[in-house]
């Protein structure tokens, strides 16, 4: 077998391990976001030119859908398109999709085959990543963005090393779709602005390539300050409102971040805790230690913070932070990846900390393939005459990464199902004809509400006036704007009589915390880790008919 016949075999077996990881999704319920994206969608179908132009309730109140969408306009327009060819059924438009994770796998197997010796199982293994694999399972704009930043890099980093200027500025067309699909994918202009200085291409030349990476997204934003949309605004406004929340706290944060860093790669975090080359030095090491000991006092918790979840976020943290000194450190790393896969995992790191509203592993997916790349080119330099155990290393890690994506993929479907089967319930069996079905939580729940002729409760209007004698409503505890709150204050207001189902999982593994975990795979709201070993509820339903 020749070398270009070897390479097509593998890049193969990448694609194929994505599109085994994404069709089990297929026919998975509208879930978190979505929701809002398809809001967006269906409006542009009929009215294309203002795509923003209704109102929505999104927060718990009805307000200008320009005040709520921060996600700039492609994906939101490919979105429409697939709603206008597929009916909007969830199979099809997921269908529809499907390209983007394959194209992305062949993406991160053409990075690690350019830096690696070995690179079939770094790329298996970075495709398998729960933070990757199980936001592809889902209609988001970090997907495209993810596939046109990596594609983008790609084809940069060939265009200057074999002097093809074609390839030079079509990276930078593809970095500008990026930043067009998601406004978070600004972090790949630091690596390509690193590699572009660093190759010796001329100050004018990289500022002519910025500027095209930049082109879209400035003549938008533009658009956007002289047509008074207000979507830069409603962007600042969810960064500053979330920065005054607990979860901002400068040390959840950093706890966070290095968790998410550490786990949602898994071998991000797996490596750097058991491989000797990956370690820091000694004082290096034993100050990272002290410093996730401190982060991890008691006296920094927001929510209360079970045994094991406080050791198992100390090791992700400890795992993270040593991935992040590894991957920066100019001295372990072959030169030629470090000058693109530091940086790129720094833009990534600096982004969640300082500036993006959450800490999500979907935005941490950006730096995964590089941060797992990076590590594998620092195992391959410190062990060459080694190929055989390091493979055995892969080997075991994408087990390890494939059991804990399976089973949380398998409990995210659980949870997806439980709105769309509550609703269908609740609609069937409680509501009667003339009385409305009434929610007060969003994501996939309000979806379907809604399809059954439902809507969602708006904390800034009396219940009295929005609720009628044989209404029903149904009242989550995870997934509310104020689960406690409304329902204390609807039931005692209103003299409900509740009725309540528990969704549950018999895999122990939770992506978001309602009780005693600390899992906040979509948002570290929830809790410091992207999941977290837990039997409790994944949802629990409150459904009450009012008298």
């Amino acid at each position: 077998m020749n070398a270009k016949s070897g390479h097509n075999r593998e890049l193969n077996l990448v694609m194929g391990l994505a599109a085994l990881l994404t069709l089990p999704f297929v026919a998975k319920p509208w879930h978190m976001d979505e929701p809002l994206f398809l809001a967006v969608a269906r409006h542009i179908l009929s009215d294309p030119a203002h795509p923003l132009a209704f109102a929505f309730n999104w927060y718990g109140k009805l307000a200008p859908m320009a005040t709520i969408n921060n996600t700039p306009p492609l994906f939101l327009y490919l979105l429409a398109l697939a709603l206008k060819l597929t009916g909007g059924s969830e199979w099809g438009m997921r269908l529809f999709f499907l390209p983007v994770p394959l194209l992305t796998a062949a993406g991160f197997y053409r990075l690690a085959a350019r830096y690696l010796q070995d690179p079939l199982y770094p790329a298996l293994i970075a495709v398998a990543a729960p933070a990757t694999a199980l936001t592809w399972g889902l209609l988001y704009p970090e997907n495209l963005s993810l596939l046109f930043g990596v594609w983008g890099l790609i084809w940069l980093v060939q265009g200057l090393d074999e002097s093809r200027s074609g390839l030079f500025w079509l990276s930078a067309a593809f970095l500008d779709l990026a930043i067009l699909s998601k406004y978070a994918a600004i972090v790949f202009l630091l690596p390509a602005a690193g590699y572009i200085l660093e190759s010796g291409v001329g100050i004018r030349r990289a500022a002519a390539h910025l500027l095209v990476c930049l082109a879209l997204p400035l003549v938008l934003a533009l658009r956007d300050y002289l047509g008074g949309h207000g979507a830069m605004e409603a962007a600042a406004a969810v960064t500053l409102e979330a920065a005054a929340s607990p979860w901002a706290y400068w040390p959840i944060r950093l706890r966070s971040v290095l968790c998410f860093l550490g786990g949602c790669g898994v071998a991000t975090g797996f490596w750097p805790l058991f491989m000797k080359g990956l370690r820091p030095p000694p004082l290096a090491a034993a100050l990272s230690a002290a410093t996730v000991f401190f982060l991890f006092w008691s006296g920094f918790d927001v929510l209360t913070t079970t045994t094991l979840d406080r050791i198992s976020g100390a090791l992700w943290a400890l795992g993270g932070l040593w991935c992040l000194l590894a991957v920066l450190s100019p001295s372990r790393a072959p030169a030629a990846s470090w000058r693109l896969f530091a940086p790129w995992v720094l833009a990534v790191v600096i982004l969640e900390l300082c500036f993006y509203w959450s800490v999500i592993a979907r935005i941490i997916a950006f730096a995964t393939p590089a941060a797992v790349f990076a590590l594998a080119s620092i195992l391959e330099k410190s062990a060459p005459d080694r190929p055989q155990r390091l493979r055995a290393l892969y080997r075991s890690t994408l087990a390890a990464t494939l059991l804990i994506t399976l089973s949380s993929g398998y409990v995210d479907y659980r949870y997806a199902s439980s709105a769309r089967d509550i609703v269908r319930l609740v609609a069937m069996r409680w509501l009667k004809p003339g009385h409305r079905l009434w929610v007060s939580g969003h994501w996939g729940l309000q979806y379907y509400a809604e399809e059954e002729g439902g809507a969602v409760l708006d904390y800034k209007a009396p219940p009295e006036a929005q609720l009628r004698r044989g209404d029903v409503i149904i009242m989550p505890w995870i997934n509310s704007w104020s689960a406690q709150t409304a329902e204390r204050f609807l039931i005692s207001r209103l003299r409900l009589r509740a009725h309540v189902f528990m969704a549950r999982s018999g895999i122990p593994v939770r992506l978001l915390s309602g009780w005693e975990g600390q899992a906040g795979f979509y948002s570290n709201s929830f809790g410091f880790l992207p999941y977290t070993l837990s039997r409790e509820p994944i949802e629990r339903y409150v459904v009450a008919k009012v008298d």
